[in-house]
């Protein structure tokens, strides 16, 4: 069994952003895909189509982001199974094979129609044998209340924003985040780790509001609702 995956891409002129590096959904797209394709490669598709991969929470620390036409790779492996969940680990490389960031995230499987988690051994009996036993690629994400929103925005969730599901792309919702953002602040201020933990499912048509808070000078914290129900919430770090 093949533990670790390596993917190559190259940074096109049309993934980068206006700080002219590899924008931050576009690697977010790359680990997804990147995800998929080694659960392929594990065999760990259920080729009815019943049943589908969501991914619960992100974690991405960044060094540096690679520049147009330069080329990276991702690294991906599992790194546990616990029932209904399982644990996936990324390390990002440069073209010159040194680590430029690292990502950890949560997946479930899921029935398509009912939308209930599937107990994984159940339907992979083999997944145990595609566990690697390496030391998580980041650390915990940290637990902190929010307390008085600096700022609301509100986004519609369009045909565009939706993914192969039918649901909010989990891009998409970063993306609404850094949007919060105006380009100064990009320039001015670089992004070192993203924390994000999807909690319910947004379809199209739906209004969500964006509550942003200040935690510290380079902390910041989000909360994404929908009929003032919690649907997504995440911390940003700059330096």
């Amino acid at each position: 069994m093949k533990y670790t995956e390596i993917y190559p891409y190259t940074v096109e002129p049309f993934y980068m952003d206006a700080n002219r590096t590899l924008s931050i959904p576009m690697l977010g797209k790359q680990l997804l895909n990147s995800s998929e394709n080694h659960f392929m490669t594990c065999h760990l598709i259920d080729t009815t189509s019943k049943r589908v991969w969501v991914i619960a929470r992100l974690i991405i620390e960044l060094k540096d982001l690679p520049k147009q036409s330069s080329q990276y790779g991702i690294t991906t492996w599992l790194s546990k199974n616990y029932g209904s969940f399982v644990d996936r680990c990324f390390v990002l490389t440069n073209e010159i094979g040194q680590e430029i960031g690292r990502a950890t995230s949560v997946w479930s499987m899921i029935n398509y129609t009912e939308r209930t988690s599937i107990h994984l051994s159940d339907l992979f009996p083999h997944i145990n044998e595609c566990i690697c036993k390496k030391e998580p690629a980041t650390s915990k994400a940290s637990r902190e209340q929010f307390e008085q929103a600096v700022q609301i925005d509100h986004r519609n969730v369009l045909y565009s924003h939706l993914d192969k599901n039918g649901h909010l792309n989990s891009i998409t919702y970063l993306e609404y985040i850094l949007n919060t953002f105006d380009p100064e602040f990009h320039q001015m201020n670089k992004l070192a780790r993203i924390e994000i933990a999807y909690q319910h499912e947004c379809h199209y048509g739906d209004c969500l509001s964006i509550e942003k808070y200040q935690l510290k000078n380079n902390e910041w914290g989000f909360v994404l609702r929908k009929n003032e129900k919690s649907v997504c919430r995440a911390k940003l770090f700059f330096e």
